[in-house]
């Protein structure tokens, strides 16, 4: 008869066996130091640019408020008044045009330093037949070119006895008018009503005007307020 022979792996191989593959199963799971590594670089590389970015928008953002701050001061600082030279000539310009005129017509044109203007129609009676409102003015060259001339076409049909620089284009807006006792300004004008004269000033103070609008001429002197 044959013997069946029966082979055992001694009780102490098997322990090294089974301690090798629970060994080889620890180190599968357990993740390995390089992984750890890059993991803790990567999230302090992430720290350090959440930080840095938070740094630089923090000092855009003072900046902006350090300029914002000085430009305020500035502005405040800066004097937007006319100097007392341009003071002066303005006061010298509307007090040279600013006035009562009186036309060889017995009309009585008032120019006020506020802009605003009369015209009566006659100078003995300052209560009725009149109109009133509002106007602006511009000098010398502006005045010219204002009302379409050139110094050549000026003087020429002027003459070359007044000074550029005495010459005043006057536009006049009219807002009221009051004639025999009777308000009749919505029948007399409209909102868009403007006159245009001419005021020329001579050396010896007195004028000549130009009534631009109706074609009319007629010399002028400044009554003594």
């Amino acid at each position: 008869m044959r013997r069946k022979v029966r082979l055992e792996i001694p009780k102490s191989q098997k322990i090294k066996l089974n301690d090798i593959n629970i060994q080889e199963e620890v180190k599968t799971l357990e993740p390995s130091k390089e992984k750890i590594k890059l993991k803790k670089e990567y999230t302090s590389k992430d720290k350090t640019r959440l930080l840095s970015s938070s740094g630089n928008l923090i000092s855009v953002l003072i900046f902006l408020t350090i300029t914002i701050v000085m430009i305020f001061n500035i502005i405040q600082k800066i004097d937007f008044t006319p100097k007392s030279s341009d003071k002066k000539e303005e006061l010298k310009l509307s007090t040279k045009l600013s006035g009562s005129w009186q036309s060889s017509y017995n009309g009585l044109f008032v120019l006020n330093k506020d802009n605003t203007f009369y015209w009566y129609n006659s100078f003995e009676n300052l209560k009725d037949n009149y109109y009133s409102g509002e106007y602006t003015h511009r000098n010398g060259l502006e005045a010219l070119a204002d009302m379409g001339y050139t110094e050549e076409e000026f003087t020429k049909e002027f003459g070359s006895d007044i000074k550029i620089e005495n010459v005043y284009s006057i536009d006049l807006k009219p807002n009221y008018a009051f004639m025999s006792g009777i308000d009749i300004t919505t029948v007399e004008l409209n909102e868009k009503e403007t006159w245009w004269y001419l005021l020329m000033i001579r050396e010896d103070g007195t004028a000549f005007g130009y009534n631009k609008t109706l074609d009319i001429k007629y010399n002028l002197i400044k009554k003594a307020e």
